[in-house]
C-alpha cells in the first residue's frame, strides 16, 4: 500500500484532467495538425489514453469509419476514457494494457498515439519497439 496524505480523495481520471488544465489538449490538437488527415477506416491505438484527451481530439475530428483502441496501465484512466468514449457514443475500445507489454497482433493499427507516455517510463526502448510492432 502506498502512502496518502488524508486530504488526497479516493484518485480518479477527472482529477488529472483539472489539475492538468488544457494542457494536454492544447498540445495534441496543434500535433494533430502537424500530421496527414485520418483515412477512412483508420485503426488507431491511444497508448496510455490517461482521461482520454487524445482520443476525444481524433474524435471530434469525426474522422469517418475510424476506431480507436485506448489502452492505459491505470485502471482508473481506463475507467474514465471508457466513460468519455460511451457517453459520446464513439466507436472506442479501452483496456488495462502496459505500454510496455501490448497484447495487439503486429501491424493491427494504422496509427498509434503516444502523448506524454516516453517520459513517464524507464525503457523507452522496450516502449518503441511495442509500438512499432515490425
Amino acid at each position: 500500500m502506498t502512502f496518502q496524505p488524508k486530504q488526497i480523495t479516493h484518485y480518479e481520471a477527472t482529477h488529472l484532467a483539472e489539475l492538468q488544465g488544457d494542457v494536454s489538449e492544447t498540445a495534441i490538437k496543434y500535433t494533430l495538425g502537424l500530421i496527414p488527415p485520418f483515412s477512412s477506416g483508420d485503426v488507431i491505438h491511444d497508448n496510455a489514453c490517461g482521461a482520454g484527451p487524445v482520443t476525444q481530439a481524433i474524435m471530434e475530428l469525426k474522422p469517418p469509419n475510424t476506431t480507436i483502441d485506448a489502452t492505459d496501465i491505470n485502471p482508473q484512466f481506463v475507467a474514465g476514457c471508457a466513460a468519455l468514449a460511451e457517453k459520446n457514443e464513439w466507436s472506442v475500445t479501452t483496456a488495462v494494457m502496459s505500454a510496455q507489454e501490448l497484447t495487439f497482433p503486429a501491424e493491427t493499427f494504422t496509427r498509434s498515439f503516444n502523448s506524454f507516455v516516453f517520459h513517464c517510463i524507464g525503457d523507452s526502448q522496450t516502449d518503441a519497439e511495442q509500438i512499432y510492432r515490425p
